[in-house]
């Protein structure tokens, strides 16, 4: 399955730490990626995670730093367990240009490839949990003591991925370019994307293009294009009155036959008769 881009905004307006809490009941998990850190900190329930390259369990009183564009996903043990959860996010721009931030910094540098604490202290639990209901602020200073904490036990921390797993995405000009390319891609997944219009949008050739999106996404640009569309067809099919032939066009394809040829090979079923399955 390929990674999801996620637009955080829902979560950040208006903000520049967003913080929220999680107890949930079931699995709502999905492999995802964004422009933002991410930490995780869990205080109850327990699953398989997947961070990068790296498939392993998370546990309670763990936390989990996830570094910008690293695609990662939590999955719950049970489905009759409910979990909960303290996810915070932040863009990494908002810890650059001070001095005295310089640990925080080589901390997130290390969660480019996702940082793993075990065994969080009492205290530090209590801190991560009060940190929802402070007012704006305030809530802004307790996650940077948070980190600043963190930052000072870095050699407690456990790398997740391996540095191998996709450098080019871990650069800055390359996060540009990938947060680039799926902004257009949101944008406009409507309508046919050519590779030429892409490789424009990089300013690459269309060879180094595909040389470096197949690198970062592991696979075709096109691969990647149909997937999305029949992912959001799904959806399209299970929750609007929208015809086939209308869905098939409002998600890019350039005709129902290529359309219901695509679906059909991915989902093994045509869209008709997935319709009728999910209703």
């Amino acid at each position: 399955m390929l990674p999801f881009y996620e637009r955080l905004e829902e979560y950040s307006k208006d903000q520049s730490i967003s913080v929220r809490t999680m107890n949930e009941m079931g699995n709502h998990s999905y492999w995802h990626f964004h422009q933002e850190i991410e930490i995780i900190f869990t205080d109850g329930g327990s699953g398989k995670c997947i961070v990068g390259d790296y498939l392993g369990h998370y546990q309670p009183n763990e936390l989990v730093i996830a570094g910008s564009f690293l695609p990662h996903d939590f999955n719950y043990a049970d489905d009759n367990e409910k979990t909960n959860m303290t996810l915070i996010h932040f863009n990494p721009k908002l810890v650059g240009g001070i001095l005295e931030f310089a640990p925080i910094r080589a901390l997130l540098d290390s969660a480019r490839y996702g940082l793993s604490f075990r065994n969080i202290p009492p205290t530090l639990v209590a801190q991560i949990k009060s940190l929802e209901a402070l007012e704006p602020a305030r809530r802004v200073i307790g996650v940077f003591e948070l980190l600043a904490t963190l930052a000072s036990r870095v050699d407690q921390g456990s790398r997740l991925s391996s540095i191998d797993f996709s450098p080019d995405a871990m650069d800055d000009r390359s996060g540009r370019r990938l947060n680039a390319v799926v902004e257009h891609i949101t944008a406009n997944q409507h309508r046919p994307i050519a590779v030429d219009e892409m490789a424009t949008l990089c300013n690459l050739s269309v060879p180094a293009f595909c040389r470096w999106f197949k690198q970062v996404f592991q696979c075709s640009f096109v691969a990647y294009m149909t997937e999305r569309r029949i992912e959001q067809a799904c959806r399209l099919l299970e929750t609007s009155d929208l015809s086939v032939s209308a869905i098939g066009d409002q998600v890019g394809f350039e005709s129902y036959s290529n359309f219901n040829r695509a679906f059909t090979k991915m989902k093994q079923v045509p869209p008709r008769e997935y319709r009728r399955a999910t209703i």
